[in-house]
């Protein structure tokens, strides 16, 4: 007998499915390295090693830990399931990833899955999970049948329609018992029959593919970079039903939606929120997460749940997410108060709470990836809007250098003095734009950039996609690049590049600072080091730091003796010359640090904080605050 479903072995043991191939991580992207197979005697080893995120979020209780970039939590009604890019498709039990459950015969990078109760009498837990593959092998959208505690049988639903090609991404159970399917590689939406393996094509997202979808009523929800949308009566649709902006949510760059079939779910990167499209209006759930890969809802006796999963590496570093809980009574749901949540008309996302000990200097920024002080004067390195001054609480755009970097990224001002200007000097800009020329040397003359040029034009370094620099104590600007794991460095006024040598990872860091002759690295793995890397001549490799305990930075910077180094949720302090001594925290509780700067307020000693919890994806919600620097 013809059947639309392609059977497959269920595999159990032996190896672990790794991430798809996506390209190489990116900062607070989500990113998934290529496909490997990940030997389950060293996951177990690793899992020793995985650390719960560093900030304690708001509003939810640790429910499990050691995941990797969730994707999905699943309700069986009486399990709950994980769709974890490093394990594969498991049950979690007892605070943990079962990993005897991990279903390895089926999706390799599984995504947004769902389940649907089929109970019987025998089996009154049977259903079915449908489980989207995104690998760049995948073979389209899985079927494992449940029963019993445990996954009977997997198969690919409509497997002659090469879903695979186009990497699914999410699904949604419809009220026409049709599986809705999203696609990364582009914005259309697809449903599928399962009984007969029927595909049809029946609209398209406002943007690209959205990571997440979820009914409520006949109504489709889909969670775009642009903000939340929406198809009325998804059901009928033939062909042509575009997706429109929903209103009132007051989350501008969702990254996750699900649905009890009743109330809607959705998450920004730092934010779970409970929406209600008839108020148009959200109500805040939990706070203070770094990096929201998922949510799942669920309902244990009286109460419901949101599972909300947070992976503050990105999925960069393996069994580093978890799992946290949000429980209230079902009789009494969180509703719309007017303050506090979106609510009362559903206004922007409420601020997250600000890091410990800061005060806010500016708002409006989109991921900032520098900040420096200029006499009394701070500039910011603004990923749309480019170099500019911030005045009186927000970037003044009339200062924003036109002209010059498209995207720039890790900036420094160097002081040059002169006897009419004695806070004259230059910014070494590094572009990180696919468009990128190099990095730009932006004169800075009475308060105003005089001139702008490309250092070492010639040089080829715009290929690369430079994003950090730092002054070595010869005077030569040594540059990492996205694209490539190779430091060089470079002087104006010099036409070439020399190699100094490699950072340890397969790409440039972020974010680079000297101390003396020794360049420093926050690199994704961890702080690196490359010693005496100003006499280096293209053998030097960097190597790891001893005694820090920050294992994903996103950024360093120096004064003096001391490295000040940030995760996305604190800012630290470390002194090289004294490794014993450790990594003493200064502040915590951010929401996505991308930047910080050394500077001074008055006569105190500051510490400028870049934030953006939406790492880019929204316009104008990041900010800067800053800190008390200690002194020494």
């Amino acid at each position: 007998m013809k059947t639309n479903h392609e059977t497959i072995d269920v595999n159990t043991a032996g190896t672990v499915a790794g991430p798809a191939a996506q390209g190489g991580p990116t900062k607070a992207a989500r990113s998934h390295g290529p496909v490997r197979q990940v030997p389950r005697a060293a996951v177990l080893a690793a899992v020793a090693l995985a650390l719960p995120a560093s900030a304690e979020p708001v509003g939810a209780s640790l429910f499990a830990t050691g995941a990797t970039m969730p994707s999905a939590v699943v309700d069986a009604r009486t399990s709950l399931w994980i769709s974890d890019h490093t394990m594969g498709f498991c049950k979690l039990v007892n605070g943990a990833i079962d990993q005897n459950s991990c279903v390895l015969g089926g999706a390799v990078a599984p995504g947004q899955a769902v389940f649907r109760p089929n109970p019987t009498v025998n089996f009154p837990d049977a259903g079915v999970f449908y489980v989207p593959d995104l690998s760049s092998k995948s073979q389209g959208v899985f079927q494992y049948n449940y029963r019993g505690g445990q996954i009977t049988n997997v198969s690919v639903l409509a497997p002659t329609a090469n879903l695979g090609a186009d990497r699914p991404l999410a699904v949604a159970f419809g009220p026409d018992n049709k599986v809705y399917v999203s696609f990364k590689r582009n914005g259309t939406l697809k449903r599928i029959r399962p009984a007969t393996g029927v595909v049809e094509t029946f609209g398209a997202a406002i943007g690209g593919g959205p990571p997440a979808m979820a009914f409520v009523g006949e109504t489709l929800y889909l969670a775009e970079a642009g903000g939340l949308s929406h198809i009325n009566s998804a059901r009928n649709c033939a062909t042509g039903c575009r997706a429109v902006a929903s209103q009132g949510v007051g989350v501008p760059a969702p990254v996750y939606a699900t649905s009890d079939g009743s109330s809607l779910y959705v998450a920004s990167l730092s934010g779970a929120y409970r929406y209600l499209p008839a108020e148009q209006c959200s109500v805040r759930l939990a706070s203070g997460f770094i990096n929201i890969s998922a949510l799942g809802a669920a309902a244990e006796g009286a109460s419901s749940i949101l599972y909300t999963a947070d992976d503050p590496t990105a999925g960069n570093q393996i069994l580093r997410a978890s799992v946290y809980k949000t429980t209230w009574d079902s009789a009494a749901p969180p509703a719309c108060t007017g303050t506090g949540g979106g609510g009362g008309g559903g206004g922007a996302e409420p601020p997250a709470p600000l890091p410990s000990g800061a005060t806010l200097l500016a708002a409006g920024a989109t991921n900032p990836a520098a900040l420096m002080q200029v006499g009394t004067e701070l500039w910011v390195s603004d990923h749309t809007l480019g170099v500019c001054r911030i005045e009186a609480g927000a970037i003044d755009q009339n200062t924003c250098v036109v002209g010059g970097a498209v995207s720039p990224a890790q900036a420094i001002f160097v002081p040059a003095p002169q006897l009419d200007d004695p806070n004259a000097g230059a910014f070494y800009v590094p572009d990180i734009a696919s468009s990128s020329r190099g990095v730009y040397e932006y004169v800075y003359r009475k308060g105003r950039i005089a001139s702008i040029s490309v250092v070492a034009p010639n040089a080829g370094l715009g290929g690369n996609r430079p994003q950090a620099v730092a002054l070595g104590p010869n005077g030569w600007l040594y540059v990492s690049s996205k694209k490539t794991n190779t430091i060089v460095r470079i002087k104006p006024g010099v036409a070439r590049a020399e190699t100094v040598g490699n950072a340890a990872g397969r790409a440039g860091p972020p974010a680079m600072a000297f101390i003396g002759n020794a360049l420093y690295l926050a690199e994704d793995t961890g702080m690196t080091r490359i010693t005496g890397a100003s006499t280096c001549a293209g053998g030097c490799r960097a190597s790891a730091l001893q005694g820090v305990s920050v294992t994903t930075p996103v950024f360093v910077t120096a004064d003096g003796p001391y490295l000040y180094l940030a995760d996305s949720a604190a800012v630290y302090r470390y002194q090289p010359s004294q490794p014993a001594l450790g990594t003493t925290t200064l502040s915590s509780g951010a929401n996505g640090i991308t930047a910080v700067g050394v500077g001074t307020i008055g006569t105190s000693n500051v510490l400028y904080l870049g934030e953006d919890a939406t790492a880019g994806a929204a316009v104008g919600t990041g900010r800067v605050t800053w800190i008390a620097r200690p002194t020494p």
